[in-house]
């Protein structure tokens, strides 16, 4: 980290101020951090030994951060509800490797969502916020037929 911090330490402050997701059963840690420069990224999955560290091959997809450069981290304003996504999650892939969720507006609006990885940060048309979606239900039926969101550009970093 910026600071010094070890990646044990960063590991640890990341598990207390970040809640996980868990797209395909391993925790990632979806967030907002401050780079030691005071860049802030307000879109970033931050991956703990995925399995990658194992494998002895590089993550996939590449990086765009590493750790040693960040000095904070806290949950992001970007970022669906973990709540929300916690059955999406658990269902899995529910198309041609790619995770599905209808989105449910705060004003009745439903928008289909997809992704290939990770549910946490979808790029939502004007005037919605993450703050605007109170369901995110399974894709089925006629969910083909509703105004489709691709997920945000977000940065990675692997632990």
């Amino acid at each position: 980290m910026g600071t010094g911090m070890k990646e044990e330490g960063f590991a640890a402050l990341l598990r207390e101020r970040v809640r996980p997701s868990h797209p395909n059963g391993s925790p990632v840690y979806p967030c907002a951090a401050t780079l030691g420069g005071g860049e802030v990224l307000s879109r970033l999955v931050v991956a703990i030994d995925t399995g990658w560290k194992r494998s002895g091959l590089p993550p996939e997809p590449a990086p765009t951060v590493i750790f040693d450069d960040i000095s904070d981290v806290f949950e992001s304003p970007f970022r669906l509800s973990p709540d929300l996504l916690r059955d999406a999650y658990h269902r899995g892939e529910t198309g041609m490797g790619a995770l599905m969720v209808v989105l449910t507006m705060s004003d009745g609006e439903r928008l289909l969502f997809k992704s290939g990885w990770i549910l946490d940060f979808p790029d939502l048309p004007a005037p919605y916020s993450p703050a605007d979606v109170v369901a995110a239900g399974p894709a089925g039926g006629a969910a083909w037929k509703l105004p489709v969101v691709s997920p945000a550009v977000v940065d990675l970093c692997y632990l």
